[in-house]
């Protein structure tokens, strides 16, 4: 069972590795088709056997946060947060744990996500990939609430300093329908 879990774990691994790498190549790569959603600013995506709904960065637009479904577990919302850093000792810190601070409204949750890897943006500066956290329903309730999500990064505090801005903020505008539209085309997949 454990071996089944930890293959599941890799097999999403590189898939959010291939997303992000598409998002930021779409236009070479053609293998994410993102859609935006009127009166929002999140777009849906989809590739291979997942979909994801998405947000850009309020202070750094190439800044995403959002969420994947994966075929067969479309109700389950996995957080995918990108950042970026034009020092290259940032990769340095490829595979380690990140402390983040998640503020929503009034309440903030600190939680941690693994730096699944880093992409060349191909601008001088690299996109730092981070996920594996299931959002709870707590979380998705507050986020239904607010304007939006502030997210900053706490520790390693040594691998906050080389980020381009480590707290940023995502709008929150559209966020249930391309979470809604996300599923929908997650159990079409």
């Amino acid at each position: 069972m454990h071996q089944r879990i930890q293959k599941w774990l890799q097999l999403v691994t590189f898939g959010l590795l291939m997303l992000f790498v598409g998002a930021q190549f779409d236009h070479q790569a053609k293998t994410v088709q993102p859609v935006g959603i009127a009166d929002s600013d999140w777009s849906v995506d989809k590739a291979a056997d997942m979909d994801r709904y998405l947000t850009a960065g309020q202070q750094v637009s190439g800044h995403y946060f959002g969420a994947l479904n994966i075929k067969g577990q479309c109700q389950r919302d996995i957080m995918l947060l990108s950042l970026s850093s034009s020092d290259t000792r940032i990769h340095n810190y490829e595979g380690e744990q990140v402390l983040l601070k998640v503020s929503i409204g009034e309440r903030s949750e600190l939680i941690r996500l693994p730096i699944l890897g880093m992409v060349d943006s191909g601008f001088g500066s690299q996109m730092v990939l981070m996920s594996n956290f299931e959002m709870n329903d707590a979380m998705r309730n507050d986020m239904l609430d607010a304007q939006h999500i502030s997210i900053e990064v706490l520790q390693p505090e040594a691998m906050a300093e080389l980020l381009t801005v480590a707290k940023e903020s995502f709008s929150l505008r559209g966020f249930d329908t391309a979470r809604i539209q996300s599923q929908h085309n997650c159990r079409l997949i």
